[in-house]
């Protein structure tokens, strides 16, 4: 449903209306596409096998999981699912480019008030706010030990990615017109 909103938001969002003296990168296979992707995703696996083992340690499992039974919502799969959420927003806010060519993501409100509201379900489902809300999502009420290890995480995880992208594309991201 994130990933649906998202894209829908992105798809409508609209051209500037004047040309930019910059013009977008040639070709998909570049440096900064690469780096930034390579960067970005090791940032978000080192996130997930940080908050997994997390998990593991308060809630170690030692039956076998049986595939074909009934969900029932645990620490683990719970965690998996907040932090899984919280990259797929982290991606689309991050990765969202806008200015030069585009609206930038203030001026996409549609796709803005999507993340934040995203952002601020997020919270309340870490943080059991509204223990209603996480019996709905199935969510488990997490220890408040790892609600704050998984807040802490997905505030570094964010930052950390958009320092790397920012760094990179100022760096690597767009080439200049040339003057004739």
């Amino acid at each position: 449903r994130v990933h649906g909103g998202c894209f829908l938001f992105v798809s409508r969002c609209k051209p500037l209306k004047t040309l930019s003296t910059n013009r977008p990168l040639s070709d998909i296979f570049n440096c900064y596409t690469l780096l930034t992707v390579t960067l970005q995703f090791s940032v978000h696996l080192y996130s997930l096998i940080f908050l997994v083992n997390e998990a593991h340690i308060l809630d170690p499992r030692s039956e076998t999981v049986d595939l074909e039974a009934e969900f029932k919502p645990n620490l683990l799969n719970s965690t998996v699912y907040v932090i899984g959420m919280a990259m797929q927003l982290a991606t689309f806010a991050i990765n969202y480019k806008g200015h030069p060519f585009m609206e930038s993501l203030f001026e996409n409100r549609a796709l803005l008030y999507s993340l934040m509201t995203t952002f601020i379900a997020l919270f309340v489902l870490t943080t059991s706010a509204i223990p209603e809300f996480n019996d709905y999502f199935q969510v488990v009420h997490f220890p408040e030990s790892h609600s704050w290890n998984i807040l802490q995480v997905v505030i570094c995880d964010l930052f950390i990615c958009l320092f790397i992208d920012r760094v990179l594309d100022r760096f690597l991201g767009y080439s200049k017109l040339r003057a004739n």
